[in-house]
């Protein structure tokens, strides 16, 4: 995207701040990636991938609720990375331990499981640099500023999950209609159709987003013009709209290995649908993603003056003769957009704390045009901006590396314990001394174990069970629910908490001349 004429003092001002804006987004989601133990649904992704790597494709299920396309990416992503590293090999000679690990444990890591997230997440607020050509550099470079260093957005970009994808994709598609209208150039539709077909592959919950942007479309542009525009350009449109469904039929049906993928994919919708009045277990009050962003992104309520802020300027525009909608149409664009999807969000019962980026994404990046807008003067622009920035610094740390998960952070949800980490590493231990150990996982919460276990998986058995009499002779390493307890000579017995939902009594077979694991 070329830059508007501006000085050469400003470009390379501008040029700079892109810079700090890519660098501290790629920095900031990558940084200590490990830090978090995997949640249970990363754990789910992982087995998930493992099929598309076996299969060839992903054979998409309506029960397994999100699309395709996240475990298409993540999968090339974590190929690409893994064959980087097999280019280099282990530092160490006892880098690997092949007596019962025989997986390099530098691929499929958490990392290359995150990739996807991470990238996506890191190129999110460079989409914005679609509207440079139209609109003041330092306008749109204090917006993106916002997001980059959102803590929910950085949060969700180091999660091996569908959501960061899903914002990226309505956030292109978005972008793609605004300047569609602005610009009258078809081009910007068939651009939009490839992010509504993104969004579609993605997750069901695309017709959330669907319904945010024509409601705002229509209303920043004016319901006359915009049908007029709708069918001026219908053609067009409808070029879009099927270009549209043949990559979205191309991604359902494993590019034509999975054609059940085709029926699975009408399915989904209804079944999310129908979540919303069933999922007890996710029902959450109206006021929930408002407490969350209180306590997270605080600044973001000062998005709650745009209406009073459009009122004023719309007044004084009249008086000069000019229409608000034609002066500035995206600061209109981005409030409906924001202020609609914290209202529809609110009021669906079925809530859970990463679809807040569907919030805070748009939310940042119109409270950097409203600072924009209202103080003209770089003097006061820049140290007010350079503090906003310093504030979300601080948000981003504590949320994202100080108290990464657990009660304190509300971003964090059912999220795997330390205990988890504690029984890999128990169990690797254990494992070294006696490689042949059979492991029966009794518990029935068990994600993402299997991907902690990856590579030593075998002689592992999952089967929820409580009978501990049973299983003792077949297995050296048991793991049960924690109102399992026994006292057995034979074993040793520990307590851990593996999750937020999760506790378990794990049972260790004494080795000959024991030792601790």
């Amino acid at each position: 995207m070329a830059l508007p004429r501006i000085s050469e003092r400003s470009r390379l001002a501008t040029l700079f701040l892109l810079a700090i804006i890519l660098t501290s987004g790629i920095f900031l989601r990558s940084y200590n990636i490990t830090l978090r133990p995997l949640h249970n649904d990363e754990g789910v992704n992982y087995y998930f991938i493992k099929k598309v790597r076996n299969l060839g494709y992903y054979p998409y299920s309506h029960e397994n609720y999100h699309g395709p396309a996240y475990f298409y990416l993540t999968r090339a992503l974590m190929d690409f990375y893994n064959a980087f590293l097999a280019a280099s090999p282990p530092e160490r000679a006892d880098a690997v331990k092949p007596e019962f690990n025989k997986l390099d444990p530098r691929r499929d890591s958490e990392l290359s499981l995150r990739l996807s997230s991470i990238v996506v997440g890191s190129l999110l607020p460079l989409l914005f640099l679609l509207l440079l050509s139209r609109y003041p550099p330092g306008r749109i470079i204090a917006g993106m500023m916002l997001v980059t260093f959102s803590p929910s957005a950085v949060f969700y970009s180091r999660y091996a999950i569908h959501e960061t994808l899903l914002v990226f994709s309505v956030l292109w598609c978005g972008l793609s209609l605004y300047l569609w209208i602005a610009e009258k150039r078809s081009g910007w539709l068939y651009s939009a159709a490839g992010g509504f077909a993104l969004a579609v592959t993605t997750k069901e919950t695309f017709i959330i987003s669907a319904a945010v942007l024509i409601l705002s479309l229509i209303f920043s542009t004016g319901p006359v013009r915009f049908i007029r525009l709708y069918l001026k350009s219908r053609q067009d449109i409808y070029k879009a709209l099927i270009l549209a469904v043949i990559i979205v039929f191309l991604v359902f049906s494993g590019f034509f290995q999975w054609p059940g993928g085709l029926r699975e994919m009408l399915l989904a919708v209804p079944q999310w649908i129908a979540r919303n009045d069933s999922d007890y277990g996710h029902h959450k009050p109206v006021w929930y993603y408002s407490k969350v962003i209180w306590k997270t992104e605080p600044w973001l309520l000062l998005v709650g003056l745009a209406p009073l802020f459009i009122t004023a300027k719309a007044l004084i525009m009249r008086e000069r003769g000019v229409k608000f909608r034609h002066a500035d149409r995206l600061l209109l664009y981005f409030t409906l957009w924001t202020f609609l999807s914290w209202i529809i969000y609110s009021f669906i019962k079925y809530k859970t704390p990463w679809l807040i980026i569907n919030i805070t994404v748009p939310a940042n990046f119109l409270l950097g045009l409203l600072i924009t807008d209202f103080f003209k003067s770089m003097r006061t622009l820049a140290p007010l901006l350079c503090l906003f920035v310093v504030v979300e610094f601080y948000f981003c740390n504590w949320y994202n590396f100080k108290f990464p998960y657990g009660d304190q952070n509300p971003f964090s949800y059912v999220h795997t314990s330390k205990g988890m980490l504690t029984l890999v590493k128990r169990i690797d231990d254990y494992r070294v001394k006696n490689p042949a150990a059979r492991i029966l996982v009794g518990v029935k919460q068990y994600w993402p174990l299997p991907f902690y276990l990856r590579g030593r998986s075998r002689n592992v058995a999952y089967a929820a069970s409580d009978d501990f009499k049973s299983n003792r002779n077949m297995y050296e390493i048991l793991i049960m629910d924690k109102k399992v307890v026994v006292d057995d000579p034979e074993f040793e017995r520990i307590y851990l908490r593996l999750s937020d939902v999760q506790e378990a009594q794990v049972y260790f077979k004494k080795l000959p001349s024991f030792q601790s694991p």
